[in-house]
């Protein structure tokens, strides 16, 4: 394992350490955290540590506006993976890959800190479930992996032509 990716597979797993990050990251994951936080916000807040003047800033801002912070985070999630795997997400239907998606973030959420990711991450997850799912065409989990392999083949790091050996031709 490189240097690089030894960062990245601890950064990966890491646990936010500020008590603020705990408890917007849990905002964006938990389903039930919309409906917590309109009910009482500062007693959310208060779950996952946070006090004092950053209690007290979060609460004036309200859950409504921490609640868009949510939606953003979530759809940009959900749209990185719905955008590599496309014919997948028409075959399964848009509804069900919502709440498929929706439980991933609830149950287990990215643990990556690249967007790049994130699909992978879903269909590690989601795979065993529609394998499990009679509704579910046994074929949608190939055809998963088969898109987020093209993305990967076509973005790799060797390039795709050959070196000619000619010097390049900068004029």
């Amino acid at each position: 394992m490189t240097a690089w990716s030894d960062d990245r597979a601890a950064l990966a797993h890491a646990e936010p350490a500020e008590p603020a990050v705990r408890a917007l990251a849990a905002l964006c994951r938990d389903r039930d955290a919309p409906a917590r936080a309109r009910a009482d916000l500062a007693g959310f807040l208060t779950e996952h540590g946070v006090a004092g003047a950053d209690l007290e800033q979060l609460v004036g801002v309200g859950p409504e506006r921490l609640l868009v912070y949510r939606a953003l985070v979530q759809n940009r999630l959900r749209n990185a993976t719905r955008g590599l795997m496309p014919r997948t997400v028409a075959r399964r239907g848009d509804a069900a890959f919502r709440a498929d998606f929706d439980a991933f973030m609830d149950e287990q959420a990215p643990r990556s800190p690249y967007l790049r990711d994130v699909p992978g991450e879903f269909l590690a997850w989601v795979a065993p479930r529609w394998q499990a799912d009679a509704d579910t065409p046994d074929y949608l989990p190939e055809l998963a992996r088969h898109e987020l392999l093209d993305y990967e083949v076509a973005n790799g790091p060797a390039g795709g032509e050959p070196h000619t050996g000619a010097p390049p031709a900068l004029d």
